[in-house]
């Protein structure tokens, strides 16, 4: 029998002492040493101890808020969705990723957000969009096309969104 214990990843190795094989001469046994594989989940992408998912959602949630229901490991928890939503933000639910080795703390849940931009609209949804760009004086004008790594209001560094860094 074998006990792993919590917050282990593949590549960890435990080291079960004198449950190797027998020494040369009939010796007293060897330690034995077990790999750990840790399978994929089906939900969760681990880094370090951080468990990362994505989390598509329609843009009126996106612009209104809302909340949403998420699968952790421990049951289903609550996340609220802010206003005003990017594409590629992260909401963060602190404490329920994987348990830090040799530790009781855990990492975090990070939920990376898509927002879906509905398609074949009726009549009236297209309607009540253009009214909502009127409203906001949007037009082909208005857009500006720009290198992915400046820094366009509320988006943020592309390579410091995604990576943590600068280029």
């Amino acid at each position: 029998l074998v006990k792993v214990p919590a917050g282990v990843n593949t590549g960890n190795r435990i080291q079960l002492p004198s449950q190797g094989e027998v020494g040369p001469g009939g010796g007293p046994a060897g330690d034995l040493y077990v790999e750990i594989i840790v399978t994929p989940h089906p939900l969760f992408e681990r880094v370090e101890d951080d468990l990362h998912c994505a989390l598509t959602i329609p843009f009126s949630m996106a612009i209104l808020g809302g909340e949403v229901d998420i699968e952790t490991l421990d049951g289903i928890e609550k996340v609220k969705v802010s206003p005003e939503s990017e594409p590629g933000e992260i909401i963060t639910i602190p404490g329920k990723g994987m348990t830090r080795l040799r530790s009781k703390t855990r990492g975090d849940i990070q939920i990376h957000l898509n927002i879906t931009t509905p398609k074949k609209l009726s009549e009236k949804e297209r309607s009540l969009i253009e009214s909502f760009a009127q409203l906001r004086e949007e037009s082909s004008n208005s857009m500006r096309i720009h290198h992915f790594n400046e820094q366009p209001e509320n988006h943020g560094n592309f390579f410091q969104r995604h990576f943590g860094r600068n280029r």
